[in-house]
Formats: C-alpha cells, structure tokens, sequence
C-alpha cells in the first residue's frame, strides 16, 4: 500500500537531511586534509628557504677531509646549507672557478693564496684544511734507495721530481741554500703523484717530493726513503691549504659563511675525536685501499680546528725570502676576519 504523501515527503526531507550532514562531513574532512596538506606544504617551504644554497669545489684528495666528511656525514645539511660540492683537481681549474664566481669557495694551498693576494686578487682563507707537521709529515722529499742523502749537497747534479713555481720546489731550492748547498746545480721536472714510484724504480729520476698515500707506499715497498723534510725551510709547522672566497663573495653572503664555518668546524672536531668512523667515509672519496689508509690517517694528517698566526704568516715570510712576491705583509689581509685565530 502507497505511503500517504505527507509520510513520503517526510522521508524524503530525512534522507536529503542526512545527505547534506555527510557531504558537510566529508567536505570538512576535505578541508582540514587540504589546510593540513598546505601548511605541510609551506612548512617544508620555509624550511627549504631556510637551507642556503652553496657551491664549494676541492680536489678528492686527503688533505681535504675535514670537507669530505663535512658533506658526507651531514654536518653541512645540519648547519643549514644546501652545499654542491664540485670536484675539480687541477689547481689552475680552482682559481678559475673562484675568480669567476662559477664556485662560491674553492681550496687552494696557501703559497697560491699568497701569490694571489701580492698579484692584487682580494682573496680570504675563511676555514683552514691540513698543516704541515714535521714531526709527522703527509710530504716529503724522498729519494731512491740506492742513493745515499746525508746532506743537502747530496742532491747537486741531482735530478727531482718537483712541480716548477709551487712550494714542492721552492721549499727544496730554498732548503738546499740554507743548508750549504747550490740549488742551480739541481735539475726538477714535473711528475704527477701516481708516477713517481716508477720514475724512481726505472731511476729516470733520482728523488722527488712525494705525498700520501704514495710515500707510505714507496717506502713499504722498498722503492725510496726518506731523504729531506724540505718542508722544514717554511717552518716546522703551517697551512699547507685551506678554503678560499672573494672579499665581495663573503660581504655579500654572512649567512652562508657563517654556516659553513660552523659546519667545517664541527666536521674537523668529529674527525679528530672518532677517527674511524671516517675511515670507510674517506677511503670511498679518495679511492685509497682501507687498509693503506689505516696506516696512514690520521697519523700523517694534521686537520685542526684552531689555526695559529705564525702558521699562516711562515709562508708569507718564506716566499719573500725566496724572491717570489715582492714584498710581506700581514697574515690579516689574506685571513676572514670573522675567523678565530689562537694565539701563538
């Protein structure tokens, strides 16, 4: 039998009644997923606004670990940068790359700071990387072992492997003239690293400045020995490298530096506490065999993160005293001023 019609419409107004509460339902279940959703949305937009973008560029190689592990175990993401690290090895490659502004901060080795800051470019060391130690080098002057080098006159006459207008051979002229000998009798030709253990085993050459992992394995393997710490003619300890950026680039930017300093120091201080869990960081950058890099990291490697005047101002005195920049100057116009020097 048909319900009356006043039943019906009854019905009918009950059912579109609970229609309308569910679409209301699930339309604001709709809307706090979408609020939700949004601020999510500009939640991780501010975030990502917050991490700045930075382009740093080093070769892959141990002198930069404090770098490495910096990109490699977070320290740069935790402080706050977006960091692109480009790996360029050519020396001539870097400076281009910094002068260009193709990099933001490049490492370069301090004699190549220096020479740039007596050339006119306004260059600043804003973290320091590895200094030389001479009581447990990463480079040294090593010579064949059928060879006797008892004295800087050993080395007249002799032929070196020495890259021509950088430290490895001005340091090695230098320390031949401070310790009696005539460096003009001294022949250099320029070796790549990875070379040197055969030039010397076919005696093509005679010594030659060698860094690690090659002169570990050098002298392991019998090949060479120790024949001068030439090093010792800039000073028994200094920055052999560091990070480098234009005075306009760090004017410009005082976030950024902040951040990355912050993020190289904290790197250099977790490397030097808890050595081996870099270790598998830095052997897989540098293609360096795990067990050579054992012996050799961190016991020929000094990465600090305090860095004293004199470990600086060394190499200026030294290439004035060699004849390669004109005249001296102050460790403060190649340095950040916002970066902590300790007292000598």
């Amino acid at each position: 039998m048909a319900r009356p019609l006043h039943t019906r419409m009854y019905i009918w107004g009950s059912k579109l009644g609970q229609w309308r509460m569910k679409v209301r339902f699930r339309f604001s279940l709709g809307t706090i997923a979408g609020c939700t959703a949004l601020l999510g949305l500009l939640a991780g937009g501010a975030q990502a606004q917050d991490k700045l973008p930075l382009s740093i560029s080093h070769a892959p190689i141990m002198p930069f670990t404090n770098a490495i592990v910096a990109g490699q175990m977070g320290f740069f993401d935790k402080a706050g940068l977006d960091v692109k690290r480009k790996v360029l090895a050519s020396s001539d490659i870097l400076r281009t790359a910094l002068a260009s502004g193709e990099v933001e901060i490049v490492a370069i080795s301090t004699d190549t700071l220096v020479r740039a800051h007596a050339n006119g470019f306004d260059w600043k060391l804003v973290y320091q990387t590895d200094l030389y130690d001479s009581t447990r080098p990463d480079a040294i002057l090593i010579g064949r072992s059928d060879l006797t080098f008892n004295s800087a006159k050993d080395l007249e006459g002799k032929t070196v492997g020495a890259s021509p207008g950088t430290i490895s051979e001005s340091a090695l002229r230098g320390w031949m003239a401070d310790n009696g000998a005539d460096n003009s009798k001294l022949k250099t030709v320029d070796i790549p690293f990875s070379q040197i253990i055969g030039a010397l085993q076919s005696k093509s050459i005679d010594a030659a400045h060698i860094v690690e992992p090659f002169m570990t394995i050098a002298i392991e393997n019998g090949t060479g020995k120790l024949a001068a710490k030439h090093l010792d003619d800039v000073s028994k300890r200094f920055l052999i490298s560091g990070f480098v950026a234009k005075q306009s680039w760090i004017d410009a930017n005082p976030e950024k530096l902040k951040r990355f300093i912050v993020a190289m120091k904290e790197a250099t201080d977790f490397q030097n506490a808890t050595p081996d869990p870099v270790l598998p960081v830095l052997a897989k950058e540098t293609h360096i065999d795990p067990e050579l890099l054992k012996r050799i990291y961190p016991l020929h490697y000094v990465i600090s993160s305090t860095i004293k005047a004199n470990e600086i101002q060394s190499m200026i005195d030294f290439l004035v005293r060699q004849k390669q920049i004109d005249k001296g100057f102050s460790y403060k116009d190649i340095v950040y001023t916002g970066l902590p020097i300790a007292a000598d």
